[in-house]
């Protein structure tokens, strides 16, 4: 079958259909070569992209309309219409399963244990009760499926002696961003909770 027979065959959708796969490859490639040329690690591209923005299905609507008089187009929108519901419940499943912003998923709270081990290994000295039991503590709460309770640390010391050192390697361990992330809060006493005046000590009363 030589060309021309081939192109006789072909219908309306399979050439919206191949219209489709060319304009999503060309996006493909042109966002490789802008993160190549920006040295950017890693892209994050939905080819559902094209059905759910409005001015991008018409500009690609009024380029195959120009193309071939209209014969494309209907069946194009046709059939991307019957799929909009379907991809946009696609569309927002991928944001539930990788958030942009911090979120409660595996990668904003990685909960890095052997980070932490580590961590605690090397620059923790002096404290070898301290290692076992938070390490144990945090391992086992983690790797409990449905624990029925919150996990509290309570560390007692005098000054220096290391609390918030630990403490802050725990944080940068479990959360991506650390003191900075959403989830951490970091109080100090002589700071956030002063009792020098009577304003202060009502405040607490109340």
């Amino acid at each position: 079958m030589n060309l021309p027979e081939k192109r006789e065959q072909a219908t309306n959708a399979d050439l919206a259909r191949a219209t489709l796969v060319t304009v999503l490859n060309n996006i493909g490639s042109i966002s490789m070569m802008c993160a190549r040329t920006e040295n950017v690690d890693r892209i994050l591209f939905s080819g559902s992209f094209l059905r759910i923005n409005g001015l991008s299905m018409r500009i690609l609507a009024y380029a195959m309309d120009y193309w071939s008089s209209g014969q494309i187009k209907a069946v194009f929108l046709e059939h991307e219409i019957r799929k909009t519901q379907r991809v946009m419940v696609n569309f927002a499943s991928f944001f539930r399963a990788f958030c942009i912003w911090e979120c409660c998923s595996k990668y904003w709270i990685p909960m890095n244990m052997t980070q932490l081990d580590v961590r605690l290994k090397e620059q923790l000295m002096g404290q070898p009760l301290v290692h076992n039991l938070i390490f144990t503590s945090i391992s086992s709460h983690i790797n409990t499926e449905h624990p029925s309770k919150a996990l509290v640390l309570s560390l007692h010391g005098s000054t220096g002696t290391g609390k918030n050192f630990v403490a802050k390697h725990i944080i940068e361990s479990l959360y991506r961003n650390g003191y900075k992330s959403k989830y951490a809060r970091l109080y100090v006493a002589s700071r956030d909770f002063m009792h020098h005046d009577e304003e202060h000590l009502r405040q607490y009363k109340v």
